[in-house]
């Protein structure tokens, strides 16, 4: 199983056991995808019911039936499988563009890996860190320069911008 952090218990809700999660998925409503959650331990939390409010998720988990029995779980990291998530078509994990080689779509030249995916509102930005030169570079995420991304074999195809690597 292949789990990444989806949101933080920040803490209780009610005397029967719920939990406020502060998500960090795309939207609290992801979390409606999940039957399980779990700790980084590995131990498996199974939703019992779940609502979102505001800009939070509450969860009711089996077996965690009071306040104080959820009080235990507070600031604890939740993690969901993978497979879980129903990503569309040319949608990644950040955690997977983490290490993904930058090249030239023409040239093949190698640019660097991608350290960093900053998330502005408009649209995300990779920082490229070539180890050669120690520079630093950013690239936004739009169609014009990120050309092909593959995840399996850790490559990204780029046109870059007039003089981003100069």
């Amino acid at each position: 199983m292949d789990l990444i952090e989806t949101g933080k218990i920040v803490n209780t809700h009610g005397i029967r056991g719920e939990v406020k999660v502060m998500p960090w998925c795309d939207s609290p409503e992801d979390f409606y995808e999940f039957e399980n959650l779990y700790l980084k331990s590995g131990t498996c939390l199974e939703i019992e019911a779940l609502r979102v409010h505001k800009d939070t998720v509450i969860i009711k988990f089996k077996n965690i039936n009071s306040i104080n029995e959820a009080e235990k779980y507070r600031n604890y990291v939740l993690y969901a499988d993978k497979e879980d998530f129903m990503l569309e078509e040319d949608c990644f994990f950040i955690a997977d563009l983490m290490g993904i080689e930058v090249y030239d779509e023409k040239s093949n030249e190698f640019y660097g890996t991608i350290t960093e995916v900053l998330q502005n509102g408009a649209k995300d930005v990779f920082v490229i860190k070539n180890k050669e030169t120690g520079k630093e570079y950013l690239l936004p995420y739009i169609d014009e320069t990120v050309i092909e991304i593959d995840i399996k074999d850790k490559k990204m195809k780029i046109r870059p911008l007039e003089g981003l690597f100069e």
